[in-house]
């Protein structure tokens, strides 16, 4: 994103800065949620007053969900909750839409019938992830079911049917629940899988019986942004500051380190108060923004050379000194 920023700051023809300040994050989930908040939070108050020539409080952050609702798994007034939360840091929320085509420079959309060119060069990719290529060869090689994503279906002990040497974990393991349904790939369910697992070969080691993985579903939680958040929680359905208070809590508590915990209180503390999100430091530059426009110092003045692909972006200013010897 602050790569983009860069890009926007040294184009000149409107049409294509636009596309460089236009974010779309496709995938309405618990992670499209939070990325589209934080992309709208750092355009809005983080960097609002770090660039002469844009504005990033012009930019434009466009969600976009394949079913009608944000936040699938979650209660309707949660997800609603969540599409309030959004739209108020002003991110543009598309429900029933599928995403056809992603190219360089432009994504094209479609409701329906009805097909739109959204011109954006920053695609974030939220809507579902699959397996590596490792456990498809694991898979392979011991002769392993695996699902429609590509996860290794276990027995009810984490085992491989018929390899019992062989415990999967996380998200390359499929694991069916007592009424039928799939542990999600989150992380509670690669938490508690390792530590089913971890006890599992002790029990092994010590000559007794191994009991079933079980997974316990403790809820989730989607910050949408800074006091906004919504908690789906086996006991509560929480929206608003108490669960935000509550993920940071979360948060910290899986922390190694009691200074680990005391710094990061300060930092968010910091954030929270300032709306800071401390320094950006933006160092070379990246294969997808190698070649920037150049940019002129004046109208008429030394103007910079695009880059190569290797090679450090120089401002403005410092191709005027290089150039003046």
């Amino acid at each position: 994103m602050l790569l983009a920023f860069e890009s926007a700051e040294r184009e000149t023809d409107r049409r294509r800065r636009r596309a460089w300040t236009t974010f779309v994050v496709v995938g309405g989930g618990p992670t499209g949620v939070e990325l589209s908040g934080a992309l709208a939070e750092l355009a809005r108050d983080t960097l609002r007053t770090e660039f002469r020539t844009i504005d990033p409080r012009q930019a434009q952050v466009i969600l976009v969900e394949m079913v009608d609702r944000l936040l699938p798994d979650y209660p309707e007034h949660l997800s609603a909750a969540a599409r309030r939360g959004l739209q108020q840091l002003g991110v543009v929320v598309r429900t029933g839409t599928t995403v056809s085509e992603i190219a360089d420079s432009h994504v094209i959309v479609r409701m329906g019938s009805v097909s739109e060119r959204i011109d954006a060069r920053t695609v974030v990719w939220a809507a579902g992830t699959r397996p590596t290529s490792f456990g498809r060869r694991v898979a392979a090689e011991l002769g392993a079911t695996v699902d429609r994503t590509g996860r290794i279906v276990v027995d009810r002990d984490l085992s491989v049917p018929g390899h019992s040497e062989v415990l999967v974990v996380g998200d390359l393991a499929a694991v069916t629940r007592e009424d039928g349904s799939v542990v999600p790939a989150v992380a509670q369910g690669a938490i508690q899988s390792g530590r089913h697992i971890g006890r599992m070969v002790d029990a092994r080691r010590r000559g007794l019986p191994t009991p079933a993985y079980r997974y316990k579903d403790i809820g989730e939680l989607a910050m949408v942004g800074r006091f906004r958040t919504v908690a789906r929680l086996p006991f509560a359905h929480l929206a608003g500051p108490l669960a935000w208070l509550l993920w940071l809590g979360v948060h910290l508590y899986y922390l190694q380190g009691f200074q680990n915990r005391v710094l990061v209180s300060v930092r968010w503390l910091w954030a929270s108060l300032t709306g800071g999100r401390g320094s950006r430091l933006l160092t070379g530059t990246h294969a997808a923004y190698g070649a920037l426009p150049p940019v002129g110092l004046l109208a008429d003045g030394p103007r910079t050379e695009s880059p190569g692909r290797d090679e450090p972006a120089i401002s403005a200013e410092d191709a005027a000194w290089r150039r003046a010897g």
